[in-house]
C-alpha cells in the first residue's frame, strides 16, 4: 500500500512537470513605427519587446522591464515568415493593435481590444446569401 502511494506521488510530480513544460511564452521584438492603441491604452512609436503566454493568453509589450500594455489574445498559425510584422486598424482617429507576428509561422491575435467595435479584433465575416432557385411548373 505504501508503494502504491509513493508510485501516486510520483505520477502526479510527472504530470505537472509536464504540463509546465507545454507552457512557452512567445517573445518578439517589434518596431512601431506609428503611436497606436493596445486594449485602449496609449503606446508611442518605437522598439518594444512583445510577449505572449499561451498559459494565461495575454500579449504584453515591455519598453525594457516596464509593462506598456496588455491585451487578451490567441494564437494564429499563418503561412510564411513576415519577420516581426504587426497589423493595425484605423478607425475614428485612433489606430489599434490588431496582431503581432512572432515568428515560426505563430501570430498572436488580439481578441479584447477595447478601441474596436464590439471590444474585439477580429474583423466581421462577410455576409453570404444563399439564393434558391426554383424552377417554374
Amino acid at each position: 500500500m505504501k508503494h502504491l502511494s509513493m508510485m501516486t506521488v510520483v505520477l502526479v510530480v510527472c504530470v505537472l512537470t509536464g504540463v509546465s513544460a507545454l507552457a512557452t511564452t512567445l517573445t518578439k521584438e517589434v518596431a512601431l513605427s506609428r503611436a497606436l492603441t493596445v486594449n485602449g491604452k496609449p503606446v508611442k512609436a518605437g522598439t518594444y519587446k512583445v510577449t505572449f503566454d499561451d498559459q494565461t493568453g495575454i500579449l504584453t509589450l515591455l519598453d525594457g522591464k516596464k509593462v506598456v500594455a496588455t491585451a487578451s489574445a490567441r494564437i494564429d498559425k499563418v503561412a510564411g515568415d513576415s519577420g516581426g510584422v504587426y497589423t493595425s486598424r484605423t478607425e475614428g482617429g485612433s489606430t489599434a493593435l490588431l496582431s503581432v507576428y512572432m515568428g515560426g509561422g505563430k501570430q498572436a491575435t488580439i481578441t479584447n481590444d477595447a478601441d474596436l467595435p464590439m471590444g474585439r479584433a477580429t474583423l466581421p465575416l462577410p455576409t453570404i446569401l444563399m439564393i434558391k432557385e426554383e424552377k417554374a411548373p
